[in-house]
């Protein structure tokens, strides 16, 4: 479509179908940056023209950037922005989630020993800081950070969650037929680790299901 038969709305709109790749947050601001600047543009032409409000649209376009050009500057700025957030931005995020995901592994160990010894407290005592911390990062720091690829990862952790599940009630039945009874401690064990595990899985789909409203997948 050539550009002097387009209004504003089906430049933007143009402009906006070409940079879908965009998360919806950052695409709606580019939208209205342009729109600002081509009204901008505008009251001037129509000011020192004296013309219709078609033709001071038409005037503008007619000298501003088609929007193949000017969704493949947004498009290259976006991407090469991508590319070196990449290895810190993303690493950290992963590292969030494997300390998350590792975390609750380890805390499912004392279901099947019945107990807590000196070397799984000094233990829980470590990770369990770490466990707190990548909680915080993961739910409250990149919330406002997810891109596609974030949002593949938590997809993935999100299932794999269910693995740490089984592997809870696996350490309890192995734990019944090693000691052929079942201990409170265990059972008591296994209902807060449930409790954990259900608060984690809960976060985790809350901020996927926060994540898609602000990145097209």
């Amino acid at each position: 479509m050539a550009k002097q038969q387009l209004s504003f709305r089906d430049y933007l709109a143009e402009v906006d179908s070409k940079i879908r790749e965009l998360p919806r947050g950052e695409r709606q601001s580019h939208i209205n940056e342009i729109k600002d600047h081509l009204l901008s543009e505008k009251e001037e032409i129509c000011a020192q023209y004296n013309c219709s409000s078609n033709d001071a649209e038409r005037r503008v376009l007619n000298s501003y950037l088609t929007a193949e050009e000017l969704s493949t500057q947004i498009l290259s700025l976006y991407r090469q922005e991508q590319k070196e957030a990449f290895n810190g931005n993303h690493f950290g995020f992963n590292v969030s989630l494997s300390l998350v995901f590792a975390g609750l592994g380890l805390f499912s160990f004392p279901i099947y020993f019945s107990n807590i010894n000196a070397n799984l407290a000094g233990i829980f005592t470590v990770y369990g800081t770490l466990f707190v911390v990548a909680c915080w990062f993961t739910f409250r720091y990149y919330p406002k950070k997810v891109d596609k690829q974030k949002l593949i990862s938590l997809r993935y952790t999100g299932i794999a969650m269910f693995f740490l599940l089984f592997m809870a009630f696996g350490a309890y039945a192995m734990h019944i037929i090693k000691f052929e009874t079942v201990t409170a401690f265990s059972s008591i064990y296994l209902l807060f680790y449930l409790i954990a595990w259900i608060s984690v899985y809960l976060a985790f789909r809350n901020l996927y299901k926060t994540a898609q409203k602000s990145v097209d997948y």
